[in-house]
């Protein structure tokens, strides 16, 4: 069976979850904290699951790239976020996150 972490596989999922990220800090205000938490919560289960996967598999390619780390910088920014849901630092630590995703992607 073929690894499944290619870079085509790695670049799509980072911009996936940067996507989403970026979408959520900019409806934050649409939603109640308690939906704000939940979906933030939904997405550090996500990127744990992926993380734990690549992490339980890994190949040539997720050593040659920062797929690993980024995911753990985005973890830490998303967990931060939840500790601030409801003040003006939440939109900053969604954006961090996004923004981690998205260096190690170009990078």
């Amino acid at each position: 069976m073929d690894n499944e972490f290619t870079e085509a596989r790695i670049r799509k999922l980072l911009t996936l979850y940067e996507q989403r990220l970026q979408q959520l800090s900019g409806n934050g205000d649409d939603l109640s904290d308690a939906e704000l938490s939940s979906e933030v919560q939904r997405i550090i289960q996500e990127i744990q699951h992926e993380r734990d996967r690549a992490d339980q598999n890994k190949n040539h390619i997720l050593q040659e790239t920062n797929y690993i780390p980024a995911l753990d910088e985005a973890l830490n920014f998303l967990e931060q976020a939840l500790e601030t849901v409801g003040t003006t630092n939440f939109e900053s630590k969604l954006d961090d996150a996004a923004f981690s995703l998205g260096y190690y992607r170009h990078h």
